[in-house]
């Protein structure tokens, strides 16, 4: 930051920094404007496809950037070494180090590694233990749901881990 804005300044008064100006009057437009930055995809490493809703985050910033429906993400930024921590649900996460240069626009396409994959079954019953058709399973913190049958089983598939699960019906309380 301190370069940028120094770079950025008019210098009003004696050569360099002086105690009435400093460095001089700080060029905000052009302080903040930056024509380069890290722009890419990220995508999944068995099929080639964007992965929508990925995280991007800018190591040490504090920039975050969740990707388009194909993927697409992108960061203005000055020049400087960046570290980009990218995860998704259902993904291995990745840590890229990446370079910005001055005025140009540093493309990186992230490839992202599924998880390792598994079947969560069951069935679901009420408290006299008949089954509940057409019940909705969900795993609580992510978009993964399905609905049982009439006899109240159900299969999901979900990357391997541990989660919380809800079953809810209509006309029975959770």
């Amino acid at each position: 930051i301190y370069v940028v804005l120094k770079s950025t300044s008019k210098d009003l008064g004696d050569p360099g920094k002086d105690a009435r100006y400093g460095w001089g009057v700080i060029n905000a437009f052009d302080a903040v404007r930056f024509n380069s930055g890290i722009q890419g995809y990220v995508v999944d490493s068995l099929t080639s496809e964007g992965i929508a809703g990925a995280k991007v985050t800018i190591k040490g910033t504090g920039r975050v950037r969740y990707t388009a429906e194909n993927g697409y993400y992108r960061f203005f930024a000055p020049p400087d070494n960046y570290t980009l921590t990218v995860s998704a649900f259902g993904y291995f996460a990745e840590n890229v180090a990446v370079s910005v240069i001055e005025n140009q626009w540093t493309i990186e396409d992230i490839t992202l590694d599924p998880l390792p994959r598994g079947f969560l079954t069951g069935v679901v019953t009420d408290n006299a233990h008949n089954p509940v058709d057409n019940a909705t399973v969900s795993l609580l913190g992510t978009s993964l749901s399905t609905r049982a049958d009439n006899a109240g089983s159900y299969a999901l598939e979900a990357p391997i881990g541990s989660y919380n699960i809800k079953a809810s019906a209509w006309g029975y309380e959770s």
